[in-house]
Parts: C-alpha cells; sequence; structure tokens
C-alpha cells in the first residue's frame, strides 16, 4: 500500500492505525508519502517507522527502490 501522510478525512498514521490488526501484512508493507508538514504524534510515528517514509518528490527509482524493499 502506498499513501499519503495527509490525506482528507484520515490521516496516513491513522490508516496504518486502522489495518495494522486486521492485516498486520499490509500494515509492515505500507509506504508514506510526505511533503514534510507534520505534528508531534505523526513525528513520533515516522521516527519510529522511517524506513517506510519517502519525502516528496520522490522518482519512480526511490519508489521502486522502497516496494522491492519492502516485498
Amino acid at each position: 500500500l502506498v499513501c499519503d501522510l495527509l490525506m482528507p478525512g484520515m490521516s496516513g498514521v491513522e490508516l496504518l492505525e486502522a489495518i495494522a490488526v486486521p492485516r498486520p501484512d499490509v500494515a509492515r508493507r505500507t509506504i508514506l508519502l510526505t511533503g514534510g508538514a507534520t505534528d508531534q504524534r505523526t513525528e513520533a510515528f515516522l521516527e519510529r517507522h522511517k524506513d517506510r517514509v519517502l519525502l516528496k518528490p520522490v522518482t519512480p527509482e526511490e519508489l521502486i527502490g522502497k516496494i522491492w524493499t519492502l516485498l
């Protein structure tokens, strides 16, 4: 799963928390994209999961490399 950190209605962090219990396999392989605007809660989350975060703008090569890393 690839999603943006900031989305209308639900953040990427909230999405990961929602799928973590029913689909931990998907949650472990989720990639978050961010432009850098975050709050303290999000910063703490990103620090714990920095292996799954890509900063925008993202090149196709960066995204493909991250996907391969998480497979």
